[in-house]
């Protein structure tokens, strides 16, 4: 058998039938056949090449059959208005779009699905052969970037994300405090000096177990807030120093190490929420990247947060509980049950 397997990396020649090897077993052509068209485009070929990945999981969830129904179904509605399909991996697809069907397949793309989500990047070019791997790359990127796009507003929208039960979804306003993930620390120092402060530990993210998190520390003494952001976070009180850090374990739940860095002696108590679930965000989503964490209610009734930027991985204290959106003002309120932000 081991002559039978070196055959497989002969020069000999094997004859086999065009669409064996230029279709998949779904009747698609494939990434070969992609290849070999596009070695062919002349001048006089004006095709929009257009980057597609269509998102089964929906459908899948019932079969793997059912879900392949739903794309046989979705690749025919696409080929019977002149558009070329070409398999290339997985879920990917490339698609070459004469100009006169540009408007019929957006329209496609678009159209909404409880089976399955489109994602698609669509270079407004000629496609051409000289120019083919700068505009595949500019496609993938579009691609990438609508289905980022989509994502965004379904959490804007109240969709389910990550493992939120349905009736704890987040809505623009409104965020359930059972999807959270928080520690409060009670910490009071004796030596040296003696201090009485609240520390807020938020982890900004979920990643595999025993990982560092990324983490927002707040120190409150009741009249002034020190922030603090980053993976190990270390910080002092009544001149003893003390560190920080957040890691999910094996067993689900959060892990915060807290520990003295420095000589001095000091009480403490802990607690920990468990949220029900792995929210999309573990702040309350504001907008694109953005989160804010609500520490305590100020003077005015409102409470007082930090401004969390995953993007920049940048922390911002705000003591007003007013949040602005575009023209609008909203109040930061906080409950046993929620964070709500309510139009001013």
């Amino acid at each position: 058998m081991t002559s039978v397997y070196s055959d497989y990396f002969s020069d000999e020649k094997v004859t086999v039938r065009k669409k064996d090897y230029y279709t998949t077993k779904h009747g698609f052509p494939n990434r070969k056949a992609f290849l070999d068209f596009m070695d062919g485009l002349s001048d006089k070929d004006t095709y929009h090449l257009v980057c597609v990945n269509v998102d089964l999981r929906k459908a899948n969830r019932e079969s793997h059959d059912y879900g392949d129904y739903f794309l046989r179904r979705f690749i025919y509605l696409v080929v019977s208005n002149g558009i070329l399909v070409f398999h290339i991996s997985g879920e990917k697809f490339n698609f070459l779009c004469p100009e006169k069907s540009i408007k019929k397949m957006t329209a496609i793309l678009d159209e909404p699905s409880d089976e399955y989500d489109v994602y698609y990047g669509l270079i407004e070019d000629v496609f051409t052969k000289e120019k083919s791997q700068e505009q595949i790359q500019q496609g993938i990127e579009k691609m990438f970037s609508h289905k980022a796009k989509k994502k965004f507003e379904r959490v804007r929208n109240g969709v389910v994300v990550q493992n939120t039960p349905y009736e704890l979804q987040e809505t623009n306003k409104r965020k359930f405090r059972k999807t959270m993930w928080y520690t409060v620390i009670e910490l009071t120092t004796i030596k040296p000096k003696f201090q009485m402060v609240k520390v807020y530990v938020f982890p900004t993210e979920y990643l595999k177990p025993l990982a560092s998190l990324s983490t927002i520390v707040v120190v409150d003494d009741a009249v002034e807030y020190r922030l603090y952001s980053g993976k190990n976070v270390t910080f002092g009180v009544g001149g003893v120093q003390f560190s920080v850090s957040c890691r999910f374990g094996r067993d689900g739940l959060l892990n915060v190490a807290f520990f003295k860095a420095s000589e001095g002696e000091f009480e403490h108590k802990i607690y920990t929420h468990k949220g029900v679930c792995i929210p999309a965000n573990f702040g309350k989503r504001v907008s694109d990247g953005k989160e804010l964490f609500p520490i305590r209610e100020n003077i005015n009734g409102l409470y007082d947060y930090v401004l969390w930027d995953s993007k920049d991985e940048k922390a911002e204290l705000c003591r007003t509980g007013i949040y602005k959106d575009g023209d609008t003002l909203y109040g930061v309120y906080q409950d046993k049950d929620f964070i709500d932000l309510i139009a001013q």
